[in-house]
């Protein structure tokens, strides 16, 4: 799989929820989560990868 970036609104259609808060108060957690493992973020996107793994528990050689 590419390595990219989600914003709001393919986290909002991925998790299955109707909130924007929600999306970025998973984006926040998500980058913050990368940022402690020495990771770089930009804000307002996250990892699909990571997304797909900390939620649903893929991993990209699943994909």
């Amino acid at each position: 799989m590419e390595q990219r970036l989600v914003g709001k609104d393919e986290v909002k259609r991925i998790i299955g929820t109707s909130s924007d808060q929600t999306a970025y108060r998973v984006i926040r957690r998500l980058n913050d989560e990368l940022r402690a493992q020495g990771m770089l973020t930009i804000r307002g996107r996250v990892s699909l990868p990571y997304l797909l793994h900390r939620y649903f528990g893929i991993r990209e050689e699943e994909l």
